[in-house]
Order: structure tokens, then C-alpha cells, then sequence
């Protein structure tokens, strides 16, 4: 999970993430392109969602690899400005970084912590179908870390 001071120097650790974007209803959408998540694979898709969390293709062998894969689906900056916009407590993806590899500026980062909205990174959402679940997500509380490995449930609703 990452804190505001990942991408914003002096934006706060882990301890100022709020807990209302740890708890509470979240969406599991599939995106199996194999391509970068962006705005026109979200429109339509995310009404009354507050919280995201993305399977793609890395949820099919790439997260539990035992090498980094340079060519894992990450949100595009079209995507994040798109999540930004709407307003999100929290966006999670099945990879280890939100923003594509080499992306230089971390538009995805900047987009998201930018408008408040918490990053969880690295899900595991195999055999996970799509759909509306109740989220639970514990951050280990690590004061000015800027970062922090997290212990995540879904419950189906």
C-alpha cells in the first residue's frame, strides 16, 4: 500500500491514510486486455463504486512469478485522471506498481495521490470474479513509512 509521501515529499506515511478508504463496499472489475487500464475501459463501468480494485492479465501467472514481468498491465495516465475525477477512496491493482514500467513521470502515482486516493498494489485476485464486495484492508502501521504491506479480505455481498 502506498502512503501520499510515495510520490509527494512531506504528503504523510502510512499513518494519515484514512481508514474510511480500508473499509467498506469495493468493486472488482476485470480489464483482460493485456494493455494499459484507461479512461474508455472505466466509463459506464464504475457507478456508485468507491473503491476499485483491477484484475487483468497479471492476475494470471505474473504476480505470484518468480522474476519481474517488464510488460504487466498498469493504469494508464487516462485511466488514473479518469479515477481521480470520480472522486475514489481507493484503487488496487494485481501487480506491484500502478504505473506502467519505466513510465518516468508516474502519472498513474501523481494522478491518484494527487487527488486523495489511497493505492494498494500487488492484490492477488485469481478465481476472483467480478463483482461487489465488502473490502477489509490493514495496513501494518508504520509511522512515515511511505509505504506498507497490507493484509486484504473481500467478502462477496
Amino acid at each position: 500500500m502506498d502512503a501520499p509521501g510515495h510520490v509527494v515529499e512531506g504528503a504523510g506515511g502510512v499513518e494519515t491514510i484514512p481508514p474510511e478508504a480500508l473499509l467498506g463496499p469495493a468493486r472488482v472489475m476485470h480489464v483482460m486486455t493485456g494493455q494499459h487500464i484507461e479512461k474508455g475501459d472505466l466509463e459506464g463501468r464504475l457507478l456508485g463504486a468507491k473503491r476499485v480494485l483491477f484484475r487483468t492479465a497479471n492476475s494470471d501467472g505474473r504476480v505470484l512469478a518468480g522474476q519481474f514481468d517488464r510488460s504487466f498491465s498498469a493504469l494508464g495516465a487516462s485511466g488514473a485522471e479518469y479515477l481521480a475525477r470520480l472522486k475514489m477512496l481507493l484503487v488496487g491493482v494485481d501487480y506491484l506498481s500502478v504505473d506502467r514500467f519505466k513510465s518516468g513521470t508516474h502519472p498513474a502515482h501523481s494522478a491518484l495521490i494527487g487527488a486523495g486516493v489511497t493505492i494498494l498494489e500487488g492484490l492477488n485476485l485469481a478465481g476472483v470474479p467480478e463483482g461487489d464486495y465488502e473490502l477489509f484492508c490493514g495496513p501494518l502501521l508504520i509511522p512515515g513509512a511511505d509505504g506498507a504491506p497490507a493484509r486484504v479480505f473481500l467478502i462477496e455481498r
